[in-house]
C-alpha cells in the first residue's frame, strides 16, 4: 500500500458502473434493486468514493437528515449509508479513512452529527471503536397472522389505510414525534421510501381512526410483511395492525415501533439497539440517549 496512490472525492456520473459492482459484491442485492436505487437517488451529490491508483474501491453515502431533540432543537446531521469496500481491499482501514474524510467534509458545511445503522450486531463494537455511540433503539416483534387475529381491540374505533403522499406523511410523522428526540427526513427521502415500498408490493400509508391520524411504512414479500415504521396515537395500534394484516395477508409480520412511546398494547416485543451517533466538538450537548431513527432504508 505504501506505493499506491489514494484519493478521495465526491462521486461522478462516470463512476456508476464501478459503484454498482461494489454494491453487488458487498450487499448481494439483485441487479433490479441496484438499478432502482441509482435511478431514484441524487447519488452524485451524496456519495464519496475512495480510489486506489485511479480505481474506486470504497464508497459511502451521506444522506441529509436533521436530529430533532425533545425540546425542539434542530441539529443538521447526515446519515452514513451503504458504506462498502471492495472485498479484495478490506481490513486495510480504507472505510475508516473514507468516513473520516466524509465527516470533515460535512463539518466544513456546518453538519456536526453523523448517524448510521450497523448492518449486523457485531458491527456495533466496530463503530464504537471509531467514536460512535449507540443512541437509537427500536422495539421490534415478529407476529403471526393467527396471533394478530386473536388480539382484542383496545377501543372500538377501526382504522383505515390510504396511500400517502410524502408531504402528508412527513407532517403526520413530525406531529406524532413532537416532544421526543428523533431523526427527521426530507420529503426526498420519504418519496424514495414510498417508491421502495411500492417496489416491494406495498406503500407508505396514512392511517385514519375517527379524528385521529397515524402513518406507516410497509414492505412485503409473499411470506412476510415488514412494517418498518408505524406511528399512531395511543390506543389504536392493534386496530391498525389488524387492518394491515387484512389488506396484506402473510404468514409473518415484522413490526417496529419507537422504544419510548406508542406502546405495544399487549403485543410484546423487545427493545434492541438500532443506530449509532457521533458528534463533533462543536456539538457536545446532545440531550438524548434514545433517539428514534425509524427509516433506515435497510
Amino acid at each position: 500500500m505504501e506505493n499506491k496512490l489514494l484519493k478521495i472525492r465526491k462521486a461522478y456520473k462516470d463512476d456508476l458502473e464501478s459503484l454498482k459492482e461494489i454494491w453487488k459484491l458487498c450487499f448481494e442485492d439483485e441487479d433490479s434493486y441496484i438499478d432502482f436505487y441509482f435511478s431514484n437517488r441524487d447519488w452524485t451529490s451524496e456519495m464519496a468514493v475512495l480510489l486506489l491508483d485511479g480505481s474506486i474501491i470504497s464508497m459511502l453515502t451521506m444522506i441529509p437528515v436533521d436530529l430533532i431533540e425533545g425540546n425542539g432543537r434542530k441539529i443538521r446531521s447526515s446519515m452514513f449509508y451503504a458504506i462498502a469496500t471492495h472485498p479484495q481491499y478490506r481490513k486495510r482501514g480504507l472505510a475508516d479513512t473514507l468516513m473520516e474524510w466524509s465527516s470533515r467534509y460535512l463539518l466544513s458545511d456546518d453538519i456536526p452529527v453523523t448517524v448510521l445503522v450497523p448492518a449486523e450486531p457485531g458491527l456495533f463494537d466496530f463503530y464504537d471503536g471509531r467514536g460512535y455511540k449507540t443512541a437509537c433503539f427500536i422495539r421490534e416483534e415478529v407476529l403471526t397472522r393467527t396471533l394478530i387475529e386473536k388480539f382484542s381491540y383496545s377501543n372500538q374505533q377501526e382504522c383505515r389505510l390510504y396511500p400517502a403522499e410524502p408531504d402528508r406523511y412527513n407532517r403526520i410523522r413530525k406531529k406524532l414525534l413532537a416532544g421526543f428526540p428523533y431523526i427527521d427526513y426530507r420529503e426526498a427521502e420519504i418519496l424514495y421510501q414510498k417508491k421502495a415500498s411500492q417496489l416491494f408490493s406495498a406503500d407508505i400509508y396514512t392511517i385514519i381512526a375517527g379524528k385521529e391520524e397515524g402513518c406507516a411504512i410497509v414492505e412485503r414479500t409473499e411470506e412476510k410483511v415488514f412494517i418498518k415504521e408505524i406511528l399512531i396515537p395511543r390506543g389504536y395500534l392493534i386496530s391498525a395492525v389488524k387492518e394491515i394484516s387484512k389488506l396484506m395477508p402473510a404468514q409473518y409480520y415484522i413490526l417496529r415501533t419507537p422504544s419510548f412511546t406508542f406502546a405495544y398494547e399487549g403485543m410484546g416485543g423487545s427493545i434492541r439497539p438500532f443506530g449509532m451517533l457521533k458528534s463533533s466538538g462543536r456539538v457536545t450537548d446532545i440531550h438524548a440517549r434514545d433517539i428514534y431513527l425509524g427509516i433506515a432504508f435497510d
